[in-house]
């Protein structure tokens, strides 16, 4: 017996011999749903061609306990890597959105968001809404240990100190424009004058806070806290330029607005938000952690060329 057999009987996929006789059989349908896009129907009358008299909601079944099964033989055959660097108990997700275009349609049909485990590659989260639906880190439902790498698009306070409610970390790049931080005493932050002051620092770290309005309309109620620490890195020259020129883009179309010289400063600037502790993981760890969220671009780009994303199934497995 070969060890995708033995998975398949340990899973409890493969019960009995019936319409189904073999695991090659039982992979074969499995590759029809999956691999050729085939629905239960479709599938069911394949099968009945081979003289295996079988529903599409049979199928349906079959392949739903297929699942755990199929999942342990992908991890037997591609084993991923352990990372010493990282800290136990703790899973570090990568989330994003994106606009999804049917074929031929003139504008966004709805959107997809998504999470992926940064260390296994697996999909961790994934719904779909009405194309009115905007991005948040509330789509997302985190547990005690989960640490959320996100673009600046997510850096919200309320969002964040939300996450950090239920137990979860966030490791965002920093929007300014939306979430404006606070020095401990409570006097603004000023990135641009503390680099003036340290104009030859490659990186700092700053301990920093948000105010967070309450959603509650009572009178003179203090906003809550978000406490965290900025990093800052200094970007080369030429990584500054490019990301400059991608600032002063948008303003060359009609009705935009000219970014402002402070937006253009600090374009040359990797700015990171995080309310993980610094015992935890270090700067320059949480640094190279952010840089990995380029695994979410890639796996959208996966589901829309690849998998069809567009055309979604009237009901899953």
């Amino acid at each position: 017996m070969t060890e995708i057999e033995e998975l398949a009987i340990e899973f409890k996929a493969f019960t009995r011999s019936r319409k189904i006789k073999t695991v090659d059989e039982l992979l074969r349908l499995v590759f029809l749903y999956c691999g050729l896009d085939l629905s239960f129907r479709e599938v069911a009358g394949n099968l009945t061609l081979q003289d295996v008299r079988i529903t599409d909601e049979a199928v349906r079944k079959r392949l739903k306990a297929c699942q755990p099964w199929i999942k342990a033989s992908l991890s037997e055959m591609l084993p991923s890597r352990k990372l010493n660097d990282l800290p136990e108990g703790h899973r570090f997700c990568a989330f994003d959105g994106s606009s999804i275009q049917a074929p031929g349609a003139m504008g966004t049909d709805y959107r997809l968001h998504i999470g992926i485990d940064l260390v296994t590659l697996e999909f961790t989260h994934l719904l779909v809404t009405d194309k009115l639906t905007s991005e948040s880190l509330k789509h997302y439902p985190l547990r005690k240990g989960d640490v959320a790498v996100v673009d600046r698009g997510l850096c919200h306070a309320s969002g964040i100190l939300e996450k950090q409610e239920e137990g979860a970390d966030v490791v965002a790049r920093y929007n300014p424009t939306v979430m404006p931080l606070y020095n401990d005493d409570g006097t603004p932050l000023e990135l641009i004058a503390s680099y003036q002051k340290n104009s030859k620092a490659t990186r700092m770290s700053l301990e920093v806070t948000a105010k967070v309005p309450s959603k509650k309309k009572t009178k003179n109620e203090p906003p809550a806290q978000l406490e965290g620490h900025l990093i800052v890195l200094r970007l080369s020259e030429k990584k500054a330029k490019a990301a400059r020129n991608h600032c002063r883009k948008p303003a060359s179309k009609k009705g935009r607005n000219k970014p402002t010289p402070d937006t253009l400063f600090l374009a040359g600037f990797l700015m990171v938000f995080t309310t993980l502790s610094a015992q935890i993981l270090s700067d320059q760890t949480l640094l190279e952690l952010y840089k990995c969220r380029w695994q979410i671009p890639i796996a959208i780009k996966r589901l829309k060329s690849l998998l069809d994303i567009d055309k979604l199934r009237s009901f899953e497995v």
